[in-house]
């Protein structure tokens, strides 16, 4: 073999290394362009929209809304996310025990209030309910909640229920859900009588709240968000300086969002 064969065997393949190279680095250009990826409670389903209309990250971004357990199950089994929004910290942490949050710490960004609110028809009484007066209200009755296991409102109004001394009453006739968005819609077809959801929920589904619940029942409501690992961290975090920018947290505050203490 010749040296000038060699020579050209030698550039073909420096060649061929640096056009695999800039395809490489085009095709990551090109998944960094794309829309951010993101999994967030359904609880917030119709309001990220509004809230970040106009922005230059979330308003592109594509979102996907369930409970925050299945979708942290989602993330662990392989599913691709830049941000990861749950309704609680549980959830957050589970990532982050299992490798799969980047370290720059979980930000909460929303709170919010836990109701027992009434289906359309249902008659529902004046004045505030003590624990006495939750138990009457319920007797016999079913209401819908998140699944306990793995929906944060869930989790909440268990605790809430035991604190009342109304959870072994109700747990039989409880209907379990995946999610805080599932119980609404129990609840506002009247399937159901009662349901154990976000106050943001039954004000945009329209729905009579019964009884805002105590605040001591139950740990504070936290909406908890974190970077996904392995995802466009830089990009997510932009993600949630827009949601903490004056317009976004106006459009949280018209949806009924309390104001974080």
């Amino acid at each position: 073999m010749g040296m000038r064969t060699i020579c050209a065997i030698i550039f073909l393949l420096f060649s061929g290394l640096a056009i695999a190279g800039l395809a490489g680095g085009a095709a990551v250009a090109a998944q960094d362009d794309g829309p951010l990826l993101v999994f967030a409670a359904s609880s917030l389903a119709g309001v990220l929209e509004p809230a970040l209309a106009g922005s230059e990250e979330g308003a592109k971004a594509r979102i996907a809304y369930a409970g925050s357990g299945p979708l942290a199950r989602q993330i662990a089994a392989g599913a691709r996310a830049d941000l990861f929004i749950s309704a609680n910290r549980q959830w957050v942490e589970y990532l982050a025990q299992n490798g799969l949050a980047e370290d720059v710490g979980a930000r909460v960004i929303l709170a919010n209030a836990l109701v027992i609110a009434a289906a359309p028809g249902v008659e529902v009484p004046d004045g505030p309910l003590g624990k006495a007066g939750l138990a009457s209200l319920l007797d016999g009755q079913r209401l819908a909640m998140g699944n306990p296991a793995y929906v944060p409102a869930g989790g909440y109004g268990k605790l809430a229920l035991e604190w009342y001394g109304v959870w072994e009453a109700v747990r039989a006739r409880a209907v379990l859900t995946d999610s805080v968005r599932a119980t609404t819609a129990l609840v506002a077809r009247g399937e159901v009588p009662y349901g154990l959801i976000y106050l943001t929920d039954a004000r945009a589904a329209g729905l009579e709240v019964v009884v805002v619940l105590d605040e001591d029942s139950h740990p504070p409501v936290r909406y908890a968000a974190v970077p996904v690992r392995g995802g466009r961290t830089g990009r997510a975090l932009r993600f949630l300086a827009e949601l903490a920018a004056p317009a976004a947290q106006e459009v949280f505050a018209a949806f009924g969002f309390p104001q974080l203490k």
